[in-house]
C-alpha cells in the first residue's frame, strides 16, 4: 500500500500543472510522499524484503491506480452511471489488489 500512496500522490501532484489545485494535493505532498517513501525504504532496503518484492508490489500498485482512475474516468463520462456500478467496480479493484498484495506478503514471510 505504501508504493500506491506514492503513484497516487505522484498522480495529484502531476495534475497540478494540467488544472491547477488538485483535491488531495496537500495531503499527498506533507503525508503520503514522505511516509510511503520513509515505508519503502524501511522494507526494501533496511529489512532487505528483496527488489523483486518490491516490483511485485509496484506492478500491482500500478493496476490497482489504472483501475481506479479508469474506474473515475469511466464514472465522469457517464459510462458507469450507477453508482452501484461505481461501487463493484472500485470494491473489486480493491478486493483484487489486496489479494494479490496479501499473496507476496505471505510468500515473503515464507521465504525468509
Amino acid at each position: 500500500m505504501a508504493v500506491f500512496a506514492i503513484l497516487n500522490s505522484i498522480t495529484h501532484v502531476a495534475a497540478l500543472p494540467m488544472g491547477g489545485y488538485s483535491p488531495g494535493l496537500v495531503t499527498s505532498l506533507v503525508l503520503f510522499i514522505p511516509v510511503g517513501l520513509w515505508t519503502v525504504y524501511v522494507c526494501y532496503v533496511r529489512e532487505r524484503l528483496g527488489w523483486g518484492n518490491f516490483g511485485k508490489t509496484l506492478l500491482v500498485a500500478a493496476i490497482y491506480s489504472f483501475v481506479l482512475l479508469q474506474g473515475i474516468s469511466l464514472a465522469n463520462s457517464g459510462t458507469l452511471s450507477s453508482d452501484a456500478m461505481q461501487g463493484l467496480v472500485m470494491l473489486a479493484d480493491g478486493a483484487i489488489c489486496g489479494y494479490l498484495w496479501y499473496l507476496i506478503g505471505k510468500r515473503t514471510a515464507t521465504n525468509q
